[in-house]
């Protein structure tokens, strides 16, 4: 049995069904989580829900499969669509705003210890 358990093994699936969109909210639900170096999520927001400015110990790549949103990254906002992602650095202040209904796919890599 592989990690990733949720999903079917071996066959093509949309992964933007897997978390729905909640009316007037925002829900993200984990996929893959290595104790301090990988995690991987998918967050659905409804139009207008937003994740609140924040920072982050890890760098996150950030796909949009649905929808659209608008994401801050150090204070320069960028609209990103279906289909397109954006580099999220370690330590930068972000923010999540829903343009529309959206889905986003988030990898975060975390840094490893150096020795």
């Amino acid at each position: 049995m592989g990690l990733i358990q949720e999903f079917p093994i071996a066959t093509a699936f949309n992964l933007a069904n897997f978390l729905p969109v909640e009316k007037d909210t925002a829900v993200a639900k984990t996929i893959f989580h290595r104790d301090n170096d990988l995690t991987i999520y998918i967050r659905a927001l409804d139009a207008g829900e937003t994740f609140g400015t924040h920072t982050v110990n890890f760098e996150a790549i950030v796909q949009v499969l649905e929808g659209s949103a608008t994401i801050t990254v150090n204070d320069f906002a960028n609209i990103v669509k279906a289909g397109e992602a954006i580099v999220i650095p370690e330590g930068a202040t972000h923010s999540v705003v829903a343009i529309t209904a959206a889905k986003l796919y988030v990898t975060a890599v975390y840094p490893t210890a150096k020795a």
